[in-house]
């Protein structure tokens, strides 16, 4: 059998009460990302995943707003089958527009 190291057993407590596991979390050190020391290269990176999301999100809502209106661009020579994928399109870039909007805003963390 393994001896256990009777040293890092003293360090770890038995217990821990919301107080005291409140006041650790204030000790701790902030993570390298937190404090905004991100690699160069993955700051641009996602510095152009950012542009790509913003662009994306630009040309969706144009695009949703263009299926709302409803207008004769968007039902005229179409099949009724196109017409609910059309449909179902909508629905679903109003959603990921929320989910967009869900995921960019501010961190909770």
């Amino acid at each position: 059998m393994e001896k256990r190291n009777n040293n890092t057993d003293s360090l770890v407590p038995a217990s821990v009460s919301f107080r005291q596991l409140a006041a650790m979390l204030g000790k701790a050190p902030v993570e390298a990302e937190q404090q905004g020391e991100l690699p160069t290269a993955a700051t641009a990176e996602r510095e152009a995943f950012e542009r790509l999301l913003a662009e994306w999100s630009r040309s969706g809502q144009r695009l949703l707003a263009a299926l709302g209106n409803g207008g004769p661009a968007t039902t005229e020579g179409r099949s009724p089958r196109q017409l609910i994928a059309l449909g179902a399109l909508q629905a679903h870039l109003a959603l990921a527009l929320q989910a967009h909007a869900g995921a960019s805003g501010p961190n909770p963390d």
